[in-house]
């Protein structure tokens, strides 16, 4: 505050008078010398002045450049057609001054000047702005539309001058049009200069506005000066009495100012030292005399600790904003001797009894101490978060305040968030039944409780956690600490769990592979010999012989040990099949109409297939293989007390939010679904159906290949199949194919003629077994051909290079010594390139179909061969 003692302390004359016009300000009041109304009211008037001039002049000048143009082309616009129509009444006439070229100019011109009214443009002359009134701009388009018209009934009267003579139709409508034309320009016109004399009403209306206002500011600006003056007669009255107070207030600050603990600088509004107390001087290092009228800056020396720049000095602050301003953490004070002092400070900005900025007092004090305190607390805090949130392991905080009733999240770290998916926001404060309901479910919540109770620590090697939300292994460290809370480290273990599941699959698989390709090729080899034979036995046969049954039954059953095999090699990934593009709906419609007639009564088939279903790339034969398994599991499923089957079709398109809830990438799919109404599958069930030869089935009722191959399928079709189930609830299996690419796709038909076509051509037939050469010629001899067989590759090659011309077809194995089936093929193809040859195996990892026709073979055949299929590749090749 300030105050007009005649005889002011050097206290008084260095912290309250703080501007060079102080000793003035004793004799006049601050209000009075400072009013800025008046001021900003003559400046206002002064603005209002030149605004009303401005005003005049550009929307005078505005309205000069905008309308005249405009005004002219709309005039222009209807001195053009209204010549055209003149000259061409000549013209047509028989006056040939002017031509019809020159009368179309003149409508161009006229539509030329119209179209400046809507969309602007220049000529030598003058520059047209567009029209921006609405109703305006649609006259000139009725405008622009009528000179469109009159053009063009012009050019039809031209055109048509010997049928266009007065009166005649076209000359009536090309009257009507120029009339319909020249009421339109006249629109226009009359539109123009209503909008302008508008436009100029509302201009002298402003003006005037803005004349009046200039009026009203000028005699409020000179009673505000009178009143201003006799309130300056007042204020002479009001300082006398005030002196006296002001004078005894300020030596009662001086007081306590100069017994204050903390330091403490006042500055002019300039930034200028006015006062320093003791306390400020002891830690400056400053004396008052020198420090007073100098800069603050400089008596106030501040840096940032780590960095050692310069720190925005709190006065300038004040200043600037005229608000209380404190200091920024790790501050530090250099006093004139260099020593250094860490500070913590606010400055505030003086007021005086008018309400008036005057300065700033800035207050600070030394925090060593306390800083070292609280560095000492923030490393041990930086140090702990660090360590706390680079952990591995997930780290979680509870506490209870009910005996271990509850338990509340406290702190979980960065690792935590990641393994259970949570956010820190979204725990800290809440129950952890809350956020994982499935804790009492297993043993951890057992677990907490027994911790908090004894103290002592309890480790859990492995626990399964589970609900609809997350599901994972975790091993548990639960601690508690002096504090009473509880610490719980948990280490996720699911891709490990999940890792040694596969590993022990792919174990199996493994072997079960090396088995199959072991026992494929001989046993497919003997099961060539079993078919063979009673196929042989069945054509010999009569039909009502009682032997009938019996050869069926052999065939039944070797038929099946094939399809073993055949499961066997596609579970274990090592039987190679075509994969092209097929339609699933009538594979499934095929399925379901084979299964209709094995089923038992007491099973209803539902069907929801979804007509124009898209191609998957697939084999077909798997297919219907995966179907009848699944679909054969379920009938065993419902066999005792019956139920419904039901079997859906659909496409389906999966996003990225959806591909890790089915394990697929994103895109389109065809879903089946295979759902059942039996027994249903509990958890541990469940995760065990696609192992090799897991079965609830008895002794005799099933292999346990059954879904593992259909597993084993849908993966090499790069598909996924998922199970649903629960005891008593039934089971739904979910097999999703990727579509591919549109594309003409392959029929299906399963349907065989079991008639044997007559062949004629002498074959060589190679294979190493006696047994199966023996066979072979039978059966080829039955369907009708010469047959001489070989044992021996090498013999059967000899034999061929001096024969060539006596065979038609060669038959051969593939599994042979000195020579292999493909070896022996291509010599042969060396000598003869066009002999047809056909390679069999029982089974083998060095050839498949695709490298057998790479090879240039015509046919692939896997073993065991049924007469049916040998007869038609054969008759196929011999044809």
């Amino acid at each position: 505050m300030r105050g007009i003692n005649p005889n002011p302390s050097r206290f008084s004359n260095s912290f309250l008078f703080m501007d060079k016009n102080a000793m003035h300000a004793r004799s006049f009041p601050e209000k009075f010398r400072y009013h800025p109304i008046p001021y900003v009211m003559a400046a206002l008037l002064m603005g209002f002045v030149l605004i009303t001039a401005y005003y005049s002049f550009a929307v005078g000048e505005r309205m000069s450049r905008e309308y005249s143009p405009q005004i002219t082309a709309a005039m222009k616009a209807k001195q053009y057609a209204t010549t055209a129509h003149l000259w061409f009444e000549e013209v047509i006439s028989g006056d040939r001054t002017e031509s019809i070229k020159n009368v179309l100019e003149l409508l161009s011109q006229s539509d030329w000047y119209a179209g400046v009214l809507l969309e602007g443009g220049e000529n030598q002359t003058e520059t047209y702005l567009p029209l921006r009134n609405q109703t305006l701009r649609q006259n000139v388009e009725e405008l622009r539309s009528k000179i469109a018209s009159f053009r063009d009934i012009t050019t039809q009267r031209w055109e048509n001058q010997t049928m266009s003579g007065i009166g005649s139709d076209i000359d009536q409508r090309y009257d009507l049009l120029f009339k319909n034309f020249i009421a339109q320009a006249d629109r226009v016109e009359n539109n123009l200069q209503k909008m302008i004399k508008e436009d100029l009403k509302n201009f002298r209306l402003n003006s005037f506005i803005l004349f009046i206002t200039s009026l009203v500011l000028a005699a409020l600006t000179f009673l505000l000066f009178i009143r201003l003056e006799r309130q300056r007669k007042s204020d002479f009255i009001e300082i006398a009495t005030a002196r006296d107070k002001l004078d005894t207030n300020r030596k009662r600050l001086h007081t306590t100012m100069q017994c204050m603990g903390d330091a403490l600088i006042a500055t002019d509004t300039l930034g200028k030292v006015t006062y320093m107390n003791p306390v400020a001087v002891s830690l400056t290092g400053w004396g008052q005399e020198e420090a007073i009228g100098q800069d603050v800056h400089k008596i106030f020396n501040i840096i940032n600790q780590h960095t050692r720049k310069p720190v925005t000095n709190p006065v300038q602050e004040v200043i600037r904003k005229k608000i209380v301003v404190g200091l920024a953490n790790h501050t530090v004070l250099i006093a004139k001797d260099g020593s250094e002092y860490p500070i913590a400070d606010s400055g505030a900005p003086i007021i005086d009894h008018r309400g008036e900025f005057v300065g700033v007092v800035l207050v600070f004090h030394d925090v060593t101490e306390q800083y070292q305190a609280q560095e000492a607390t923030a490393r041990s805090e930086t140090r702990y978060r660090a360590l706390f949130n680079g952990m591995n392991s997930g780290v979680y905080i509870l506490e209870t305040n009910d005996n271990a009733h509850t338990f509340t999240f406290i702190d979980i770290n960065k690792s935590a968030e990641r393994i259970e998916q949570v956010t820190r926001e979204n725990v800290i404060g809440k129950d952890i039944l809350q956020i994982f309901p499935g804790t009492k479910d297993c043993e951890l919540f057992n677990a907490l409780t027994g911790v908090w109770q004894s103290g002592q620590p309890k480790h859990l090697p492995a626990v399964h956690y589970q609900d609809d939300r997350i599901s994972g292994w975790r091993e548990i460290l639960i601690y508690k600490l002096p504090t009473n809370e509880l610490v719980v480290l948990s280490e996720d273990l699911t891709e490990r769990k999940r890792i040694e599941q596969d590993l022990r699959q792919a174990q199996k698989m493994e072997a079960i592979g090396t088995l199959a390709g072991g026992i494929a090729h001989d046993f497919n080899n003997m099961l060539n010999v079993i078919i063979g034979n009673a196929e042989l036995a069945d054509l010999d046969i009569p039909d009502d012989s009682p032997l009938q049954e019996n050869i069926d039954g052999i065939l039944h059953a070797g038929m099946r040990a094939a399809n073993l095999v055949k499961q066997i090699l596609a579970f274990s990934r090592q039987e190679s099949r075509d994969f092209k593009p097929l339609q699933l709906q009538p594979v499934v419609k095929e399925a379901m109409r084979l299964l209709r007639g094995v089923l038992p009564t007491t099973i209803e088939i539902k069907n929801d297939i979804e007509p124009g279903v898209q191609n998957i790339l697939a084999n077909v034969t798997q297919i219907h293989q995966v179907i009848m398994n699944i679909c054969t599991n379920a009938s065993h499923a419902m066999r005792e007390n019956g139920g419904i089957l039901t079997v859906s079709l659909r496409e389906i398109s999966l996003d990225a939010t959806q591909m890790k809830l089915h394990k697929l990438p994103p895109g389109r799919y065809m879903q089946l679904k295979i759902a059942d109404t039996g027994c249903g599958m509990n958890k541990a069930t469940l995760e065990h159906i696609f192992e090799p030869y897991f079965t609830t089935k008895g002794i005799g009722e099933g292999t346990g290949l059954g879904l593992a191959t259909a597993h084993g399928i849908v993966k090499k079709h790069q598909g996924n199949i998922e199970v649903e189930s629960e005891p008593g609830k039934g089971s739904t299996f979910t097999i999703s194919f990727p579509i591919i690419a549109e594309e003409k796709t392959r029929k299906h038909d399963n349907k065989q003629d079991g008639s044997l076509a007559r062949i004629e051509g002498h074959v060589m037939l190679v294979d190493d077994e006696e047994t199966l050469t023996r066979l072979g010629t039978k059966i080829l001899e039955r369907l009708g051909c010469t047959v001489t067989a070989f044992t021996s590759s090498t013999e059967a090659l000899k034999h061929f290079t001096d024969h060539t011309s006596d065979y038609q077809a060669i038959l051969t194995d593939q599994t042979m010594p000195n020579l292999t089936g493909l070896q022996l093929a291509k010599s042969i193809h060396k000598i003869n390139p066009g002999i047809p040859i056909i390679l069999c195996t029982g089974y083998s990892d060095l050839v498949d179909e695709k490298l057998a026709r790479d090879s240039g073979l015509q046919e692939f055949l896997m073993k065991p061969l049924s007469m049916k299929e040998l007869s038609e590749k054969l008759g196929k090749l011999l044809s």
